[in-house]
């Protein structure tokens, strides 16, 4: 993870402009609490890549780090993981799901699993209504229309299984991948 002040260092920038930049939304950024704004070197070299800039213009030290480290993120395996609670809502979000949608597991909890669903293929119901309907087997998968935090549309497949507590339905796991990828 680096820091805004590293951030700023790669661009040759103030640190206020990198805050301003977040403040924005152009990068994702985790935070606990009121603590500082930390930046995933995935995120930085999207943005690096997004808005088409040199590596030549940027910091050499910190650029090589942020690669190796980005690289290293990109190449990680496994599938892309979901838990929900029994009404939708992210509890937890894998790095595989990072890589995959771009967002990151404290952007996404709490927020709708719909969030980045944006059609079912072959279906008109919701997500919701299509998941809490009854199913033959012990899963259910779907091929869905989604979009990452930068806008690409991709299609994806949902393997859905619900998970119970106590004999109550405490919520579903969902393991994506982009359709045609092992």
């Amino acid at each position: 993870m680096l820091t805004t002040g590293e951030v700023a260092k790669l661009f040759h920038v103030s640190a206020q402009t990198v805050i301003n930049w977040l403040d924005q939304g152009r990068m994702p950024y985790e935070r606990i609490g009121r603590g500082p704004r930390r930046l995933t070197e995935e995120a930085v070299m999207r943005y690096v890549e997004e808005i088409g800039i040199s590596p030549e213009a940027l910091d050499e030290e910190i650029y090589a780090r942020a690669t190796k480290a980005a690289a290293a993120y990109r190449n990680a395996t496994g599938p892309a993981v979901v838990v929900t609670d029994a009404e939708l809502k992210v509890i937890a979000w894998n790095e595989a799901s990072r890589t995959l949608y771009g967002h990151t597991q404290v952007e996404m909890l709490g927020k709708p699993l719909s969030k980045i669903v944006a059609k079912i293929n072959g279906s008109d119901a919701p997500l919701d209504s299509l998941v809490r309907s009854p199913w033959q087997d012990k899963s259910l998968q779907i091929e869905a229309q989604q979009e990452t935090r930068y806008g690409k549309q991709l299609t994806g497949i949902m393997t859905i299984s619900r998970f119970y507590m106590d004999g109550v339905l405490a919520g579903f796991v969902v393991a994506c991948k982009e359709k045609g990828k092992k």
